[in-house]
């Protein structure tokens, strides 16, 4: 018999520069690299208990973190015609995704990845 439904979730959240490195930045890209790692061998390790892990990894997001950005009009739209979906990330973005991931939708996902980026991996 298939057991049904899980246990509980973990939603951890990561980065765009999980696999995307940057000078002078080597250990907040090497943390969210560690984040995506995580992900996956608590994924493993909670299987037999039912419990989906996953994470999120934002791309360019209008938060806090990038106020230096968002204060400059032009550095703002720099970082909008970089994001193949012509905006930044808010975080409505990230809550829709973890809305998904606690429903009965998501069941059978586990130990992925997703980004949350607009497109952004997908510029060359």
């Amino acid at each position: 018999m298939i057991e049904e439904g899980i246990e509980g979730n973990i939603i951890n959240i990561s980065s765009y520069h999980d696999t995307v490195p940057r000078t002078e930045k080597i250990h907040y890209d090497s943390s969210k690299a560690g984040v995506h790692m995580l992900t996956k061998d608590m994924a493993l390790e909670l299987a037999d208990h039912r419990i989906a892990v996953n994470c999120i990894a934002p791309g360019i997001f209008e938060t806090p973190m990038n106020e230096e950005i968002l204060s400059d009009p032009e550095r703002t739209q720099a970082m909008h015609e970089r994001v193949p979906w012509g905006r930044m990330g808010v975080p409505e973005d990230i809550a829709n995704v973890v809305e998904f991931l606690v429903s009965d939708k998501a069941e059978y996902l586990t130990g992925i990845r997703i980004p949350v980026d607009g497109g952004l991996r997908l510029d060359p």
